[in-house]
């Protein structure tokens, strides 16, 4: 559900056009992953960080798992984001786990304000992952 470039809108008004030809830059969870590392350098930590591509082999290895990045449709539609991370350790033992999540309100149900108030909701959600994952790596 999640590996797509459509913002999401729950449930999915299909008869809606400002979200039909709506999308974000890239698969989500590649963007998000692009996003997450963007803030761990943000936050100074870029010599923690190693891409997939840059190889290499990691101390530790954050995984994540999208649970929620979505607007609800409702009479105040909310942008919800949640996702769950692990941190793994040597040979995959897990460090720690958190579950991180956030709702901003969309202001109203149109493909710019959902898109923006997702942005908000996940930026929230990833300054504290950032915040939690300093303190294990």
């Amino acid at each position: 559900m999640f590996d797509s470039r459509k913002i999401l809108v729950r449930p999915n008004p299909s008869d809606d056009p400002t979200f039909a030809k709506a999308e974000w830059s890239d698969n989500l969870p590649k963007l998000l992953q692009s996003k997450i590392i963007q803030t761990f350098e943000n936050a100074g930590l870029s010599r923690n960080v190693v891409r997939q591509t840059d190889g290499g082999v990691p101390d530790k290895v954050l995984a994540i798992e999208i649970r929620k990045f979505d607007v609800s449709s409702t009479s105040e539609p909310v942008a919800e984001v949640e996702f769950a991370a692990r941190m793994l350790g040597d040979n995959g033992r897990v460090v720690g786990t958190n579950v991180f999540r956030a709702s901003v309100p969309a202001g109203e149900l149109k493909a710019a304000s959902a898109a923006a108030a997702l942005d908000r909701a996940f930026g929230q959600s990833a300054r504290d992952l950032v915040t939690w994952a300093a303190g294990l790596i």
